[in-house]
């Protein structure tokens, strides 16, 4: 499965415009990028840390990009359906909610394992 356009779509609303800034936020090599956004690497062939790296940097899980149901939980596809314009400070503060979100939820799942192993 190619992800290219996915991943184009993706960097295209958090303003991402050239795969130079992806590379610096996300610590993959461009080349790898390049790779996938033009469909010449398939999901399964992209090493697993990169995908990982690709995923924290534009704010969504891995499973973004093979699962439609994952995507259309995504809180910026969410917010940004049926929308003419689309605002890229917006959709960066969205993102970091969703994360936000996740964390605190991972936190909040490690203190319950915390309190039920003192009984």
């Amino acid at each position: 499965m190619y992800i290219g356009g996915l991943l184009k779509q993706r960097m295209n609303l958090l303003g991402y415009t050239d795969i130079y800034d992806l590379s610096k936020d996300s610590l993959v090599a461009t080349d790898v990028i390049e790779d996938i956004l033009d469909d010449k690497m398939q999901y399964e062939d992209i090493d697993k840390l990169n995908i990982q790296f690709i995923s924290e940097a534009l704010y969504c899980e891995t499973k973004y990009w093979i699962d439609k149901k994952v995507r259309d939980k995504d809180w910026i596809i969410a917010m940004n359906k049926n929308k003419d314009i689309t605002s890229i400070k917006a959709n960066i503060k969205i993102g970091e909610l969703q994360q936000f979100s996740k964390d605190f939820q991972f936190l909040k799942n490690i203190a319950e394992d915390c309190e039920g192993e003192g009984d």
